[in-house]
């Protein structure tokens, strides 16, 4: 109790001294107040800046997600010759624009910056790349004797998709070595356009460009926060001087200086500097309230970079990770002890049909769920519809063994219908990593083994290397 009571006097004494000091005082009062507004504004504008930022990055992610969209849509068209599939493309491409719609929130905030280029330049790449869609779909529909009369249709959104894929789609030539194709024949030459080589380069410079816009996005975020933590430290510094000020003209206010506010002070540059935690539970009020902007500052930065890249690299229906987180893991294994198991549904589309795509992606949380059980510590990724991929690395011995149980576990629990969902099998192909394996060829190989299933019955799973040895 006596010791409170003295801290309350020394409090009590701060406003004796600053009564005694007068004018002067007053005035280097009116200082510190002003530099403490300063410090809560630049943590506002700092909070505020970083979420501008996460704006702009969500949207240049929009158009990579835009044109993996169109490029499914197109490939299911070209495939299945589905009508749903060729209307969802022209849905994106003149309706709902996230590629044109992301790079217009990109220019009005940043002007002509090099982002913006950048995406402006993986826009024109996938604007680019509709000229072999649409070349494919001219194949497709010819070989599926296709007509798409707008006529045909109830809805006024499908009669302009039907006359956009008649003014867009079906007014482009056929190439004369294409034309005396059969059907079948057509359609294999449309899934090689948009399956192709020259198509798969052109996808990855989309995707460069857009890695790169957000890489030049975020050096602007940390830059921003950098000035900003430049400008605060010029605000403390000028606390000190303050502070030293009133210690030369003041000699009786030494210790409330030092052991109130420069020691505190102190201790919050040398955290800023390294932008760690401040802790605010000591203290001037006027400290707490600087510590608490600070560390709701740092918190918001900390929690939305991580939430971004959250974002980025997961799937937002089933939770694993989505391409792109797949593509980050998968490049920096060790592929001669990794083993790449991929799976695919059967017949998936056919629930799609039948019972709603609500069921659909139902199906796809229950097989996410099922993947991850059994893989809890490996690399679960959505790298398709419904494709999914998962990557094992540094495998004991006798683990191929484990996996058959595993699979056979899986199959049990997909075929399940107590949820209330349709029972769906699954077709799972393995390949194990070796030394002169890179990221495409041990892909390769466990699609390989998966279509082997797929071509025998499906449900079941297929080791590459025992195909191999079948031969």
């Amino acid at each position: 109790m006596d010791k409170t009571q003295s801290k309350e006097k020394r409090s009590v004494s701060v406003k004796t001294i600053g009564f005694t000091l007068g004018g002067f005082g007053i005035v280097i009062v009116a200082l510190l107040v002003a530099s403490l507004y300063m410090l809560s504004f630049e943590f506002k504008n700092v909070k505020k800046t970083t979420e501008e930022y996460v704006s702009l990055k969500t949207s240049a992610m929009d158009v990579q997600l835009a044109s993996d969209y169109l490029t499914d849509q197109a490939r299911s068209f070209v495939v299945t010759g589905e009508d749903d599939f060729v209307f969802n493309y022209f849905k994106e491409k003149i309706d709902t624009k996230r590629r044109e719609n992301a790079l217009e929130a990109l220019h009005n905030k940043l002007g002509d910056i090099q982002a913006y280029k950048d995406l402006s330049n993986a826009v024109d790449s996938s604007v680019a790349l509709e000229n072999t869609e649409y070349y494919a779909m001219r194949l497709t529909i010819e070989a599926f004797n296709k007509n798409y009369n707008p006529d045909d249709y109830e809805t006024a959104a499908n009669k302009s998709y039907c006359q956009e894929i008649q003014n867009r789609v079906m007014a482009l030539a056929i190439k004369s070595e294409d034309s005396s194709l059969t059907a079948e024949q057509q359609k294999q030459r449309a899934i090689e356009y948009v399956y192709g080589n020259s198509y798969q380069k052109q996808k990855h410079d989309i995707s460069t460009n857009i890695n790169a816009s957000i890489k030049n996005i975020d050096d602007l975020l940390e830059k921003n926060v950098f000035d900003s933590s430049e400008q605060l430290n010029r605000v403390l510094m000028v606390q000190q001087i303050l502070i030293v000020f009133l210690v030369v003209f003041f000699v009786a206010a030494i210790l409330f200086i030092r052991n109130g506010l420069l020691k505190p002070i102190n201790y919050a540059v040398s955290k800023i500097s390294n932008r760690e935690f401040l802790d605010g539970s000591h203290g001037l009020r006027e400290y707490r309230y600087l510590v608490a902007a600070y560390n709701e500052a740092r918190e918001v930065s900390i929690n939305n970079a991580e939430k971004l890249t959250y974002i980025a690299e997961h799937d937002k229906l089933t939770g694993v990770l989505n391409r792109m987180g797949y593509e980050s893991v998968y490049r920096d294994l060790y592929l001669d002890k990794t083993a790449f198991i991929l799976i695919d549904l059967d017949d998936f589309k056919a629930i799609n049909d039948n019972h709603g795509h609500h069921v659909g992606d139902r199906m796809l949380k229950k097989i996410s769920n099922i993947l991850t059980k059994y893989f809890p510590n490996d690399f679960v990724c959505r790298i398709g519809g419904d494709e999914f991929a998962i990557l094992v690395f540094d495998y004991k011995e006798g683990f191929k063994e484990e996996l058959i149980k595993r699979f056979e576990d899986m199959q049990k629990e997909s075929l399940e219908t107590k949820d209330k969902l349709p029972a769906e099998s699954l077709s799972i192909g393995i390949a194990f990593g070796t030394k002169d394996d890179d990221t495409d060829s041990l892909y390769r190989k466990a699609d390989r083994a998966m279509y082997h299933v797929k071509t025998h019955a499906k449900s079941g799973y297929c080791f590459y290397d025992e195909i191999k040895v079948s031969k």
